[in-house]
């Protein structure tokens, strides 16, 4: 599972309308909210990154949102990550 922490920010006056629609998407959990600067930070739980980039999308495109940011992602334990077995063959800076 993948998990990232994004700082949204609404546009100026629009923080509960952002906040209700946050709260209405699957895989977001609100964390945070600071009423005063207008923004909140979420967590967004998605099987893969594919599935969180396109999360991540759905909240930026949303009416109310100024700015969405990426504060930190995370892979937990059972995440199926394959490291490069021979660094050699990879081609840098080409």
């Amino acid at each position: 599972m993948n998990y990232s922490a994004l700082l949204v920010t609404s546009k100026p006056g629009e923080l509960s309308k952002m906040l209700e629609s946050l709260r209405a998407m699957e895989n977001i959990e609100v964390h945070h909210v600071d009423e005063a600067a207008g923004r909140c930070i979420v967590v967004l739980e998605a099987p893969c990154v594919g599935d969180e980039v396109e999360g991540f999308k759905k909240i930026s495109n949303l009416e109310s949102v100024m700015d969405c940011a990426l504060v930190v992602h995370r892979f937990d334990d059972e995440a199926q990550i394959k490291p490069i077995q021979d660094l050699d063959k990879i081609d840098r800076f080409n």
